[in-house]
């Protein structure tokens, strides 16, 4: 085993793939199981627009790029089984939790405790009405199964170079957009 990864007592496998909002949404439960574990090695899955986020925001000591294979993409299923099974995880927060995610814990051989909605985990959450939830507030109570306090959290260190807008300071920049399948989020 890799020296630098024995000195962390813990090895968390945290999942968030999904689109811009509702990674931006996840960043207080990051920040909580980052605050939860301060001396444990955190990695994160997600995809590949997600990255710099994750790297910048301090919560990860490793980010992994999940490219969401096809289920005929025998290749990436592999490398996945490879990822998971090789990493160590003994932990899993799935902030994504959804039917690929909960797939994913299929693949483990040596199941580690799984926060989300995998339902067979003591971590696990068993509300019915978690679908229903804004993002922010089902990660507040799927999180809490597993001990973890999650409030809005320090964006401190979200900075990007808008310079070439030409704004004039103070300034606030919106973006109100969605998917097109989902105007209500507008």
């Amino acid at each position: 085993m890799n020296a630098v990864l024995q000195q962390f007592p813990e090895k968390i496998l945290v999942i968030k793939l999904s689109a811009l909002g509702d990674f931006i949404l996840a960043l207080g439960a990051m920040e909580a199981v980052r605050r939860h574990h301060p001396s444990s090695h955190i990695t994160l899955l997600t995809t590949p627009p997600f990255v710099d986020i994750a790297r910048q925001s301090g919560y990860f000591n490793d980010v992994l790029i999940d490219p969401r294979p096809k289920f005929h993409h025998l290749q990436h299923w592999w490398r996945m089984f490879k990822i998971f099974n090789g990493g160590g995880f003994t932990r899993v927060y799935d902030l994504q939790m959804k039917d690929r995610t909960e797939f994913y814990y299929h693949l483990f051989l040596q199941k580690p405790a799984w926060s989300g909605i995998v339902s067979v985990s003591p971590l696990s959450c068993s509300r019915t009405d978690l679908k229903k939830m804004h993002a922010f507030r089902r990660h507040q109570v799927v999180l809490k199964a597993a001990g973890i306090e999650v409030k809005l959290p320090d964006i401190s260190w979200f900075k990007s170079d808008v310079g070439f807008f030409g704004l004039q300071k103070p300034y606030v920049l919106l973006i109100p957009g969605s998917a097109p399948s989902r105007p209500e989020k507008r």
